[in-house]
């Protein structure tokens, strides 16, 4: 009887010896995106779905009922985390630097 790869296993754990395993450095901030700006980057592509004009109606209501929803959390929440930050004076950053 054949097996296919899919269906090989092993319990052998490979090791890639040092000059082949990837160096990762995660404290570059570049590595790491903003949430608050990764949120309303998703809010304008949805946005722009609710614009679109080759959406059926019904479709582009429930668009601009996400993006109303998804605004008003993002300004009920996020910015207030964001005032509250200010005010407490703290400089702390996020791993993205921000």
């Amino acid at each position: 009887m054949q097996t296919s790869a899919a269906e090989v296993r092993t319990d052998e754990l490979v090791l890639l010896p040092e000059a082949i395993q990837p160096q990762r450095d995660f404290s570059d901030p570049a590595n790491f995106i903003n949430r608050e700006l990764s949120w309303l980057e998703f809010n304008r592509r949805v946005l722009e779905e609710a614009q679109d004009p080759t959406q059926p109606l019904i479709e582009r209501v429930k668009f601009m009922t996400i993006f109303s929803n998804n605004l008003d959390e993002f300004f009920e929440i996020r910015v207030a985390g964001i005032k509250q930050q200010i005010q407490s004076e703290t400089s702390d950053t996020g791993p993205d630097g921000m």
